[in-house]
């Protein structure tokens, strides 16, 4: 394996949390920086100095919400600058 990808989420009591997908590798930590060393930690520990892969991805989601109603006005003259198909999911009135 070349690389590995953990999706970041911010856990509801606080911090964050990494699980990577395709292994069984959970970690958490209550920062950012911490949550690095912990996945550096985590991966080593699951597959060993000599077959860890060489790159590590960290992909962060956040729970913010995808609205359905109307934008107002000024975000409007934003999202004419966006691709037609981000500028639709939050134009649809």
């Amino acid at each position: 394996m070349t690389e590995i990808h953990f999706i970041v989420e911010e856990a509801p009591e606080g911090g964050f949390t990494a699980r990577a997908v395709g292994a069984g590798i959970f970690t958490e930590a209550d920062d950012l920086p911490g949550l690095h060393a912990q996945v550096r930690d985590a991966v080593r520990c699951h597959f060993g100095e000599d077959g860890k892969p060489g790159v590590i991805r960290l992909h962060i989601t956040s729970r913010f919400p995808i609205t359905t109603r109307c934008v107002s006005a000024p975000w409007h003259r934003f999202l004419r600058r966006l691709p037609p198909t981000m500028a639709s999911v939050a134009t649809n009135c």
